[in-house]
């Protein structure tokens, strides 16, 4: 068989509940108890999160402002992964600014963790280049440039290279 992209056309998005000429930069999957949880963000900060039981995209705007997430913050980096109690879940977003906000599950709320990159492990006034979860170390992976670093928790990170 062979797999072909479709094109998402405008009025496919509009239909699906995004609004026209939506460009997403930064997104995550966070599972959950319900399935899971797809949210993405435009350059704007416009946020949309997917709707499973109505098949579209809600705008999120305001619901993630009311959880903490700072009306002006745009992110431009992040990753979500399942926390060490394999039940819940976490959410870190990073803006141009260096602002490093983090979502914990079960919480439903929105921190700010900038003040505490340095004492996390992770170099400070930088912004990872990727993140994401190892599932064969179990370990949070965080790229700035060539370097790596490590955590078994998503907080307290160690340098491996």
């Amino acid at each position: 068989t062979t797999n072909t992209w479709n094109t998402y056309t405008e009025q496919r998005k509009i239909q699906d509940g995004l609004i026209a000429n939506f460009k997403p930069v930064v997104g995550y999957y966070l599972p959950t108890k319900e399935g899971g949880e797809i949210q993405i963000f435009d350059k704007d900060g416009r946020s949309f999160k997917f709707d499973n039981r109505s098949s579209r995209w809600i705008n999120t705007i305001n619901s993630n402002a009311g959880k903490g997430l700072p009306s002006d913050f745009i992110p431009v980096k992040g990753y979500a992964f399942t926390h060490t109690d394999g039940k819940n879940g976490r959410v870190h977003l990073w803006d141009k600014n260096g602002r490093w906000f983090v979502y914990v599950s079960e919480k439903s709320q929105w921190s700010d963790y900038t003040n505490l990159v340095s004492k996390r492990g992770l170099p400070a006034g930088k912004i990872p280049d990727v993140g994401y979860k190892d599932p064969y170390k179990n370990k949070v992976v965080l790229w700035y440039g060539n370097d790596r670093y490590e955590s078994a928790s998503g907080f307290d990170f160690v340098k491996v290279n």
